[in-house]
């Protein structure tokens, strides 16, 4: 039997250069919102300075949210440059984003199926859902 591996010690920064950020709660994602634990800032203010290049990819309220902290922020309408529905419903359900979230860039197949299509490695995603039971 295989012995599993973990990680032990995070020594290195992961850099992050796109990340898809889609939040209900949009409580200390650019400020502490007084919430122990998160930066002043905000997690993705945070994520922002450790990471200068990066790029937010959003839509309604938390890309309004993140332009106006100053963040680089993207309209997911922009990056797929295929419009929302009217009701703001479908916007991040397209192939430019499944495949960022998905395709394997260690995957020389993949790199190639990303490059061909000018499609770009989406790093992480932020998230949180509607909550099911109040």
């Amino acid at each position: 039997m295989a012995e599993i591996e973990y990680v032990k010690k995070v020594d290195d920064l992961i850099k992050l250069k796109l990340v898809l950020v889609s939040c209900t709660n949009k409580k200390g994602l650019v400020s502490n919102d007084g919430i122990e634990g998160v930066p002043e800032n905000g997690i993705l203010g945070k994520i922002a300075e450790k990471n200068p290049d990066v790029v937010f990819i959003s839509t309604g309220g938390t890309y309004k949210l993140l332009k106006e902290a100053g963040l680089p922020v993207i309209q997911v309408s922009e990056y797929t440059k295929y419009p929302e529905m009217k009701t703001g419903l479908v916007k991040s359900l397209h192939p430019a984003i499944h495949a960022g979230l998905l395709a394997h860039n260690h995957t020389s197949s993949d790199d190639e199926f990303m490059k061909e299509n000018g499609l770009k490695y989406i790093d992480a995603l932020i998230v949180n859902f509607y909550a099911l039971i109040k």
